[in-house]
């Protein structure tokens, strides 16, 4: 077997078990939200069609052959069909580095979406636009990298004359990208789930295996790093950086979506019908915020509540507010309005005046 073939073959396996990740994803997140889509899915569906897009462009890129490898003699030694093949093959090539670059940056938006939700009221959320930010800024750097390092821009597919080494072999972009994407995965990927999952009220086991799964985000830095030394190691091989984009991204998909997947696992999430809350908390020095948020067949609501300072409790006990929302859905067979809605507000003030109080 060719090894092209061996190569087709590997990125095709991957790419149907990425779409059935991504598939399956959506099919957990209805199963929890109904048709109530978040932005997080919304960049989580334009993932599967840039990863769609990037294994064609590396298909073509692989049938047709690209100027990566040529020389000033061997290019001006091609005839014109191999020419108007390479040619193609190195548009495909220019499309799948755009693909790539995208892919990988929408997937973070993908988890930055679901943070920015998960750290509502939360100290947490600060950190999260500030790496928004950082996300947008290292997107806008890695296409201009990717579109301006050979201008005028038709020379990223000129085969005749040679376009030279600078056009044809991607040191800067390798370590540019790789760069840029490795800063920005340890930010998402490592330092913002584990303070976040730590004050969710849930046993320390789920606390510990959500932490593993969020911080999967090793495993995407890992492989990362291995496909830019592999890649630069082999720079007139365009077969190596291809197989190895295919083979990151691939990584990357699985890590970022078995979060999302995982309530289809559970069976308090799916199959059973009691509440399942999570509460996060967050403290201030004059009180307290608490926030719950469930699943579907399960409650979801909020509560807050503000508490007096424990200094001026003697001297004045203040305001005592709680707020509280209770949403509980019943299955029935018999019933079709089966949602059953109970909301409470109860607010107590207690009067400053002691002389009322006697």
């Amino acid at each position: 077997m060719a090894p092209q073939s061996a190569i087709q073959i590997e990125q095709w396996f991957e790419y149907a078990i990425g779409v059935t990740i991504f598939l399956v994803r959506f099919y957990a997140r209805f199963k929890v939200v109904g048709f109530g889509f978040e932005k997080d899915d919304v960049f989580a569906f334009v993932s599967m069609l840039l990863w769609t897009g990037e294994a064609v462009s590396i298909y073509f890129l692989g049938t047709f052959g690209t100027y990566v490898g040529l020389t000033e003699e061997t290019a001006e030694a091609l005839s014109d069909a191999k020419v108007e093949e390479y040619t193609r093959g190195s548009k495909a090539l220019f499309v799948a580095w755009l693909c790539y670059a995208t892919l990988i940056w929408s997937l973070k938006t993908t988890v930055l979406c679901f943070y920015h939700r998960l750290t509502t009221r939360l100290r947490e959320h600060r950190l999260v636009n500030g790496l928004a930010i950082a996300v947008a800024v290292t997107y806008v750097a890695v296409i201009l990298e990717l579109t301006l390092h050979c201008m005028p821009i038709q020379r990223n597919w000129q085969i005749k004359p040679y376009a030279g080494d600078q056009c044809t072999l991607y040191y800067a972009n390798y370590l540019t990208v790789t760069t840029l994407n490795v800063l920005t995965d340890i930010g998402i990927l490592c330092f913002i789930p584990v303070p976040i999952i730590w004050k969710v009220q849930i046993p320390a086991k789920q606390k510990i295996l959500v932490s593993l799964l969020l911080c999967s985000g090793l495993f995407i830095i890992t492989a990362a790093i291995i496909r830019c030394v592999l890649s630069i190691q082999n720079i007139r091989s365009i077969d190596t950086s291809g197989v190895w984009a295919i083979r990151e991204t691939f990584v990357t998909i699985i890590a970022i979506n078995a979060p999302c997947i995982k309530p289809l696992f559970s069976s308090s999430a799916v199959k059973s019908h009691k509440s399942s809350v999570y509460e996060l908390k967050d403290r201030h020095k004059n009180g307290s915020d608490e926030y719950m948020d469930g699943s579907r067949n399960s409650a979801t609501g909020s509560q807050v509540k503000i508490i007096p300072h424990a200094a001026d409790e003697e001297k004045d006990p203040g305001i005592n507010v709680t707020t509280m929302v209770t949403v509980q859905r019943h299955d029935t067979e018999q019933n079709l309005d089966d949602d059953v809605h109970t909301c409470s507000v109860a607010a107590n003030t207690v009067s400053r005046s002691k002389s009322r109080a006697r």
